[in-house]
């Protein structure tokens, strides 16, 4: 660590000591006293962030404070992702006004943890948490860097980890943390979790948020973004709700999941269709089938999907099970064994990471809803633009894509915005079968009711489907059968539709 870098942190915590020392007892413990005795860190005032037409945030009002524990929830498109690019200075806003502290005290700072985290698994815990500024000194005082960092790591309840440790050696919620740490020593007051738990097992998720909780014990304003709800129910100071932009609802101490849902679901399409299995053996055509297929982890492996049907795929994150799902799709190709496609059937895919393999990010909404299928509007070696155009607006409405211009680019969208348009151009061209790998991942509750919706009826039309998941959500609510591949890459049981429940309900209690 450079010597700058060592000065700017003892300073910051010596005004940390003299902001902690001007709070109540009871601020820094989680004790009794009033949240409104504590420091201001975010102060929005008719915060309005507009995209042409669009209007992303309409004249917000919020306050977070020091030790604040926040979940900030609601539907994609609610607005989330732009008030956290705001609290970032990524974008500025159209209308109104952003603080980070109060009038007449010291400004305070933000900084967002994303689900990549922005650490090296090559390099050390030390290295990682003094990586960035302040490093353009020539020589490190190792001994000083080890020092500051056991304080970084004390800070999130790390202390057991020496700093010389390599990341990769760390689990996922381990370097979740180390990234929390490094934002905290950098003067970050405000540090803003985003989605960071949804690749987490059920288990270390938990932990996780114990471990911000006694953050934000600690004086940081911690803002936690999830779809999962059952991971901030019960364990947050506060939710704050976003809908269309406002603030739908801000309500500090407990407040009861159904009460959520019905908020984040407010003016939108809240059927959901329950699926209903045909139970026992599939019954319709054959549309593929693998014999003793195997690649990298995968078999053999031997199954068929059906027409009509909905065959869930389930494994570990050591499984390689995605990787029977592309050899369904062709993605993939086996090296051993035989993959046979019914003829004349088109097998689409979604895959399961959209920001590495499914969007083009600088395109438009429409020409990723377009991609692959172009030859559904070509006549003659000539695309029917018009033609393409109506489809891929009427598409958009029927999926709910938010905002509706297909000209916008796509990753302006949020997430689940973004899971609907790729689900669009997965049943463009109407498949014989679709190969659906986390089709729920990142999206709100009601989002992933419209997509449950949305699946179900490929299959009573006659489509073959299958769902490579680890959400026992997405299976419970959509399988006719789960295929279960063990940590060998081989099947492991196929559960009927008799079991479904039962086995979503024990896998989600063993996390």
């Amino acid at each position: 660590m450079g010597p700058e870098q060592l000065m700017a942190m003892q300073q910051h915590r010596r005004d940390r000591r003299r902001r902690e020392a001007a709070m109540a007892p009871g601020d820094r413990t989680g004790g009794e006293s009033s949240v409104s005795d504590q420091r201001v860190t975010v102060q929005c005032r008719g915060l309005t962030k507009k995209y042409g037409d669009h209007t992303a945030l309409d004249k917000v009002d919020l306050t977070l404070r020091a030790g604040e524990f926040v979940a900030l929830l609601g539907p994609n498109g609610a607005g989330k992702s732009t008030l956290i690019k705001l609290l970032d200075g990524v974008i500025a806003c159209t209308a109104g006004s952003l603080r980070l502290g109060s009038e007449g005290d010291a400004a305070a700072s933000a900084g967002v943890i994303h689900q990549d985290l922005g650490l090296f698994d090559d390099m050390s815990v030390a290295e990682n948490l003094f990586l960035g500024p302040g490093m353009s000194k020539p020589f490190l005082s190792l001994s000083s860097e080890y020092r500051s960092a056991e304080e970084m790591l004390e800070f999130v309840g790390l202390s057991a980890v020496d700093p010389r440790t390599l990341l990769r050696d760390l689990s996922l919620g381990q370097r979740a943390l180390i990234a929390t740490a490094r934002l905290w020593s950098r003067g970050a007051e405000v540090i803003v979790v985003d989605e960071v738990t949804a690749s987490l097992p059920r288990a270390e998720a938990f932990w996780l948020i114990e471990h911000l909780k006694g953050a934000a014990r600690k004086g940081a304003t911690v803002v936690m973004v999830t779809h999962r709800l059952e991971e901030v129910v019960g364990h947050v100071d506060r939710y704050v709700v976003f809908v269309d932009g406002k603030v739908a609802l801000d309500e500090g101490g407990h407040v009861e999941r159904d009460a959520l849902v019905e908020v984040m679901s407010s003016g939108r399409n809240k059927a959901l269709t329950t699926h209903q299995s045909g139970g026992g053996e599939p019954r319709g055509e054959v549309v593929v089938e693998l014999t003793d297929v195997s690649v990298n982890r995968i078999g053999p492996l031997s199954l068929t999907l059906h027409e009509g049907s909905i065959t869930g795929l389930y494994g570990s994150s050591v499984s390689g099970f995605h990787d029977a799902a592309y050899l369904v799709a062709g993605v993939i190709r086996p090296r051993h064994g035989r993959v046979k496609v019914r003829p004349g059937t088109k097998v689409t895919c979604l895959p399961a990471h959209r920001d590495v393999d499914g969007t083009f990010p600088d395109q438009t909404v429409e020409f990723n809803m377009s991609m692959g299928n172009s030859n559904r509007w070509r006549r003659l070696g000539l695309i029917n633009l018009a033609k393409m155009r109506d489809e891929i607006s009427a598409a958009a409405v029927e999926l709910n894509v938010i905002p509706r211009n297909t000209d916008a680019v796509i990753t302006t969208l949020s997430g689940g915005n973004q899971q609907k348009a790729l689900l669009g151009r997965v049943v463009a061209d109407q498949p014989g079968c679709v190969v659906l790998c986390e089709p729920t991942r990142g999206v709100d509750v009601a989002t992933r009711r419209e997509i449950y919706s949305f699946v179900t009826k490929l299959a009573q039309d006659g489509c073959a489907v299958m769902v490579a998941s680890s959400d026992m959500e997405d299976l419970a609510s959509l399988a006719d059968r789960i295929v279960v591949i063990d940590d060998d890459g081989q099947v492991e049981s196929v559960i009927d539709a008799d079991g479904i429940e039962e086995f979503c309900s024990l896998r989600t209690a063993l996390g």
